[in-house]
């Protein structure tokens, strides 16, 4: 009995080929292990059917990850300020819903600001003392929202 190991290997692709030994009468199956852009499966199938099933499988997974991806569109804001930013959020009604430092921070960041965390804190503390957001919870893990 003898197993046979061949691995093929690329920045997206990684394919793993065993063969697995069968009575001399009958045709070798083969057992393929795929990772395709993080998509994992395994493939058995006679050594016949070797290159038209991984071909079939090979087009159906690009397709899989070739799907075009619906993505919300987040409305830019145009302010001077980190609190202007923030004061936009509150009138678009986001902060009806309580939210944490790190939210704010990424929907800040996917807005196309790059203000740090310490400056998007300060200003969660600016418009709290102002009376335009309220603060919830405990310190470290304080929720700002607009109720």
């Amino acid at each position: 009995m003898v197993k046979a190991e061949n691995r093929k290997k690329d920045s997206h692709t990684h394919i793993t080929t065993i063969n697995r030994p069968m009575p001399e009468e009958q045709e070798t199956p083969i057992l393929i292990k795929v990772n395709v852009k993080g998509v994992k499966f395994e493939i058995q199938c006679r050594e016949s059917q070797l290159k038209n099933t991984i071909d079939k499988v090979m087009s159906a997974i690009t397709e899989y990850t070739y799907l075009p991806v619906t993505l919300k569109k987040k409305r830019l804001i145009r302010a001077a300020t980190c609190t202007d930013a923030l004061r936009k959020l509150i009138l678009e009604g986001w902060f009806d819903s309580p939210r944490t430092l790190p939210e704010v921070h990424s929907e800040i960041v996917e807005r196309g600001f790059h203000y740090g965390r310490g400056v998007v804190g300060h200003s969660l503390l600016e418009l709290t003392k102002e009376n335009s957001l309220k603060r919830e919870g405990q310190p470290r893990r304080y929720r700002y929202t607009t109720k």
